[in-house]
């Protein structure tokens, strides 16, 4: 049987097969290479559209004006003045100081008048300039501990599903 077998036909086709298999797989390996190129720069491009939508949902869940970062403090010249009378510390000049995170909690839990996760409050404290550089520890544990330390005095605080939220203490005055 093995006489009626064309060896060199057979080993020609099984080289040409051989050869088009290497090169279907060439051009596939090229292929892939540039799929993957295209894929990183799609990832890139996605990281760069999320970071931006992260940064704009910051502002459009900041209240309508951001918190002031900076308070007005009168210069301290109580050593150089003495016994000068306290009402004319109104006609000294001031210097500008930034808020403490305490402050600024503060001020945005009163504009926004209504229960604030901590999240929402690091939110608008970060579209408000917040400067957390100076701080060792991650910004949300760093305002997690505040708003906890205003509570009772100035903030009350509620457990829900969203978890604990805080808004400032409601003050009623009463007129007789």
């Amino acid at each position: 049987m093995l006489e009626n077998i064309d060896i060199n036909g057979v080993a020609k086709r099984l080289n040409k097969e051989f050869e088009e298999l290497i090169d279907e797989r060439s051009k596939i390996r090229a292929e892939m290479t540039s799929l993957t190129v295209r894929a990183d720069e799609i990832d890139r491009k996605l990281s760069g559209i999320q970071k931006t939508l992260q940064g704009l949902s910051l502002y459009a869940n900041a209240q309508e004006t951001p918190a002031e970062l900076i308070k007005k403090s009168p210069v301290d010249l109580d050593g150089i003045l003495g016994g000068m009378n306290v009402r004319m510390k109104a006609f000294l000049p001031t210097v500008d100081v930034r808020k403490t995170l305490t402050e600024c909690c503060r001020d945005i839990l009163r504009q926004k008048g209504d229960w604030m996760t901590a999240v929402q409050v690091r939110d608008a404290l970060f579209a408000a300039g917040f400067d957390f550089s100076s701080y060792t520890s991650n910004p949300l544990s760093s305002i997690h501990t505040t708003l906890k330390r205003m509570v009772p005095n100035e903030l009350e605080t509620e457990t829900r599903a969203e978890g604990q939220v805080y808004r400032s203490k409601v003050v009623e005055v009463v007129v007789s």
